[in-house]
């Protein structure tokens, strides 16, 4: 299911609010919508990402999907979130083979 996500004013801070990661973010998107984050290494393109998922709460600013706060409308929807590790990189992981992978069971979603 596509959901409106809505950002407004959204700020992250790490090291007991001594450091910005997030500064005022401010993002507009509609269901169906795609949406590319680009920005160099560092900027907050994956904390934001994970605010979005869940995993990370927001200093200030409002997180919305479909247009009510995220931590309410998650935990209405009874929402779960399986993780899995995401490699950020252009090549293989040396280290890892396909023998060695995590094993998923989740459903295939439609």
């Amino acid at each position: 299911m596509a959901r409106a996500i809505s950002l407004n004013h959204v700020t992250k801070r790490f090291g007991h609010g001594r450091h910005t990661v997030v500064d005022r973010f401010t993002l507009d998107n509609e269901p169906g919508e795609f949406v590319v984050i680009v920005g160099p290494s560092g900027c907050g393109k994956s904390t934001v990402l994970r605010a979005i998922a869940g995993l990370e709460d927001v200093a200030e600013g409002e997180l919305l999907l479909d247009g009510a706060p995220a931590d309410r409308q998650r935990a209405r929807d009874g929402e779960q979130h399986h993780r899995m590790p995401v490699v950020q990189a252009l090549g293989p992981v040396p280290s890892v083979t396909s023998a060695r992978l995590p094993r998923t069971d989740w459903p295939a979603r439609r």
